[in-house]
């Protein structure tokens, strides 16, 4: 199949780009301007009946051109001012361009290519704006969710740190030595031991056993001694004295295991530096080629304001490394040790009795436990492409940070965004129990991946209806539903009830006028439970606005607001990304009041 969109509009009138999915573009992505409107057509190589462009959400019939169904088209609509409208408008990023087609009984759903959306400078601010809050609100969480400060807060063990906790980690445990390693290489554990040396024949007065046997056989060092005082040998009246001996000398032997141990720690830790500078500096910015006067690409924008946060976590880490070579110098220099030990730590009675040693060897125990990285957040933060997901994942931070600000971290504070499960919070409300998801997957029954009360009971086509059935096996990957964000509530009755909330990049007039009467159909009857005949007890659209401005689909008295509010609630939030704090309050709260009665 091949996709051609050819440019209607200035200043690249008459240009056609070309998604070819037998003989895909190498190298860069081909891209297109936010404004500009296209003639969209699609070549089949099999006969098809119908045929339609998917991306994003948006569904574009196309008509057939001839009678051969191998060619289908659409022009774009015009406005009201007669404009052609730009197909890609308010988008930023990578659009995944997918076809459907029918052919005889067959519903064919295929990927044909990508295309980049160069979008206009202003909604770069946006871009920087959302990746800000999503960076401050993860990292916060991340810092403060588990202890009153950050140094209280141990390393978790089980499933890993995000790469900003574990250098609050690594900058504590630096700190402990530099308080402790003055008392360390003052005071050294040690032990006593004997060693053979040479040494200046005139500083050795006693001579031993070993020494004169060692004298017998070196004679070669003897010679005629001027003073008295000096001779170590008499022989036919002559004195003769020794330039060198080698003699037994006692010395302070700090190579034990207990300094092999803290050598071994010292070494990990800055191991651990150059892992973490490595990671940090290895997220390489891959900037787009494509660029046109006036318009930015999402992953300059994105990726060019992550790389300046990034900058400021390198430069501590350099400034963490440069204390730790300082300290292994010291140590290097005042406790020498011929080996180090990375071990776990084992607590000998010569630690238990040394405070200084006892409190690094606990640093340093803690530090082994745990000190695995995961960078999970940051490579799927790394792996959007456009600003539609951004805005999904900006929403569900917004939602889940109210929830841990009025109702504590909850029983789930440890599922993280990026993790493999779609619960990111779970805890106790007024009216019940509530569990937060990202993109969960609601399948069909019958599904092999369906699991629990909730499922999609959604048919799509006149021939599965036909033969629909109880027992009915389903396989498929688009059987399923994924709202962006699912709020499952029990209330004290035990009783299941959802609320869904999609977030859309888009205007406040399509997120009304569009977007909210289509997922309506998509989660009010589209998704069902055995538990509760009414389980989508509201649907609402959150989209960027210039000011925080609730639209209700009810007419007052039924809205959410007022005093006959109707089911299922229905509604569309704007949200001004300069004001995040408490634009989520007054929809949430009565979310949470309404699904309890």
């Amino acid at each position: 199949m091949r996709l051609e969109f050819e440019i209607l509009s200035e200043p690249r009138r008459g240009r056609v780009v070309t998604l070819d999915q037998d003989n895909p573009s190498p190298g860069r992505l081909p891209w297109v301007l936010e404004t500009e409107a296209f003639r969209i057509t699609l070549t089949t190589e099999e006969p098809s009946e119908a045929a339609s462009l998917v991306f994003d959400s948006v569904v574009i019939e196309l008509s057939p051109d001839d009678e051969s169904g191998r060619s289908f088209s659409i022009l774009p609509q015009r406005s009201d001012r007669g404009i052609l409208k730009g197909l890609f408008y308010n988008y930023i990023g990578v659009a995944v361009c997918c076809v459907e087609v029918v052919q005889g009984t067959d519903r064919i759903f295929d990927e044909v290519g990508s295309v980049e959306v160069l979008a206009k400078k202003a909604s770069a601010e946006q871009v920087h704006q959302m990746i800000d809050y999503i960076l401050a609100i993860d990292e916060a969480d991340q810092l403060h969710s588990k202890s009153p400060t950050r140094r209280q807060a141990g390393i978790d063990r089980e499933f890993g740190e995000r790469p900003i906790r574990l250098i609050e980690q690594l900058a504590e445990a630096v700190r402990i030595l530099q308080d402790q390693t003055p008392y360390l290489v003052g005071s050294p554990i040690s032990a006593l031991k004997t060693r053979h040396e040479i040494l200046d024949g005139a500083a050795v007065r006693d001579l031993g056993e070993e020494d004169i046997t060692w004298l017998a056989n070196n004679l070669s060092v003897l010679e005629d001694a001027s003073d008295p005082e000096n001779a170590v040998l008499k022989h036919q009246g002559r004195l003769y004295q020794a330039r060198e001996i080698q003699s037994t000398v006692l010395h302070e032997n700090t190579d034990l295991y207990e300094n092999q141990i803290i050598h071994g720690y010292v070494d990990s830790l800055l191991r651990f530096v150059h892992q973490l500078l490595e990671g940090y500096q290895h997220e390489e910015k891959s900037l787009t080629l494509n660029h046109y006067d006036g318009y930015v690409s999402f992953f300059d924008v994105a990726q060019d304001w992550l790389s300046k946060k990034n900058q400021t976590h390198i430069a501590r880490l350099k400034k963490l490394k440069s204390d730790i070579l300082e300290l292994q110098a010291l140590m290097n220099r005042f406790i020498p040790v011929r080996k180090i030990d990375r071990s776990l730590p084992r607590f000998t009675p010569r630690v238990r009795s040394n405070r200084h040693y006892a409190v690094i060897f606990r640093a340093a125990h803690e530090w082994y436990q745990g000190a695995k990285i995961d960078w999970g957040f940051e490579q799927m933060l790394l792996s959007i492409t456009n600003i539609p997901k951004l805005f999904e994942l900006y929403c569900t931070l917004m939602v889940r940070q109210w929830l841990i600000t009025h109702y504590g971290v909850g029983v789930g504070h440890r599922q993280s965004i990026s993790s493999d499960s779609d619960l990111v919070w779970e805890g106790e409300v007024e009216t019940g129990y509530l569990r937060m998801r990202y993109e969960p997957h609601y399948w069909m029954p019958g599904h092999g991946n369906h699991r629990g009360l909730i499922a999609n009971t959604e048919i799509r086509t006149i021939n599965r209806a036909r033969t629909d059935g109880p027992g009915v096996r389903r396989t498929g990957e688009f059987l399923r539903r994924t709202p962006d964000i699912s709020l499952e509530f029990t209330d004290s009755e035990q009783l299941l009830k959802v609320v869904v909330l999609d977030a859309k990049y888009t205007r406040q007039q399509l997120a009304f006028d569009n977007h909210l009467r289509d997922c309506t159909f998509k989660y009010v009857h589209g998704l069902g439970s055995t538990a509760n005949r009414l389980l989508v007890q509201g649907v609402f659209i959150l989209h960027p606005h210039e000011q925080t401005e609730y639209c209700d689909f009810h007419a007052q008295p039924f809205g959410v607001f007022g005093h006959h509010p109707q089911l299922p609630m229905l509604g569309i939030l704007g949200l001004n990304m300069s004001d995040v704090e408490t634009q989520l309050d007054g929809l949430l709260q009565r979310l949470i009041s309404m699904t309890g009665n």
